[in-house]
């Protein structure tokens, strides 16, 4: 894995594109993107899975928060009833 900043990919772009490693693009020193190598015919898959680990991580996230505030013991008939409240008010 290789790391560069958003300046050094400003700079040599090009040259990066030819690594086979995946690239770290990094703001201030902090990690803000990623670069991985494709091949034309896995193109679809691969962005597939980064977007299903992408909405793994965010459903962790909603899951644990969810937790945080007590909402993971709500029943479904609960659940249910608040989403309709929602899309009557919203309807309104």
């Amino acid at each position: 894995m290789i790391f560069v900043s958003m300046r050094e990919l400003r700079a040599g772009s090009a040259s990066l594109l030819d690594s086979q490693e995946e690239i770290v693009i990094t703001r201030h020193g902090k990690p803000a993107g990623i670069l991985a190598p494709v091949d034309e015919g896995a193109f679809e898959d691969t962005l597939k899975a980064i977007r299903q680990a992408r909405m793994l991580r965010n459903m962790q996230g909603l899951r644990s928060e969810a937790k945080a505030k007590g909402l993971d013991k709500l029943k479904l008939k609960d659940v249910n009833r608040v989403i309709r409240s929602f899309r009557t008010r919203s309807k309104a």
